[in-house]
């Protein structure tokens, strides 16, 4: 069986709360049966983040919030935690990665895999490498200026 395309949702990265918008599965089954379909997302990581183009958060979850939000947003979390894992350890391919990753994840909503979050929230620091504050949880070093 081929592989299916991974899948990212969106969680507030404040609450940790899945996003209304994010996607949520199942994936429709064979010939668009609305059953049999895989399980999906594979894993959550954080929006409602700053970047250059959308500004700063100002910390509100959409829609009143300000700062980058969505899967757009947390996708490049999955693939900078991919980098990080990959730097570690050169030696790991696509399915390593994918399976510390979602090895690594902590689990949310329903007890095991699930259609809202798949794995869980992403979560490096289970992986033995360096984890920010975020992943952490310790967010008493973070500062609100720009270097």
């Amino acid at each position: 069986m081929p592989r299916s395309t991974p899948l990212v949702s969106g969680s507030y990265w404040s609450s940790m709360g899945l996003e209304v918008f994010s996607s949520r599965g199942p994936t429709l089954g064979p010939g668009g049966d609305p059953t049999g379909g895989l399980l999906k997302p594979d894993l959550a990581a954080a929006d409602a983040v700053s970047s250059v183009t959308y500004g700063p958060t100002d910390g509100q979850p959409f829609p009143a919030g300000t700062g980058f939000f969505g899967t757009s947003a947390a996708c490049p979390h999955v693939a900078g935690g991919a980098a990080l894992l990959l730097e570690a350890d050169p030696t790991l391919d696509a399915d390593d990665l994918e399976a510390q990753l979602l090895a690594s994840a902590t689990d949310m909503g329903v007890a095991g895999p699930d259609n809202d979050y798949g794995a869980g929230m992403m979560m490096l620091n289970a992986s033995g490498i360096f984890s920010d504050g975020f992943e952490s949880g310790n967010t008493s070093a973070w500062s609100s200026t720009s270097p």
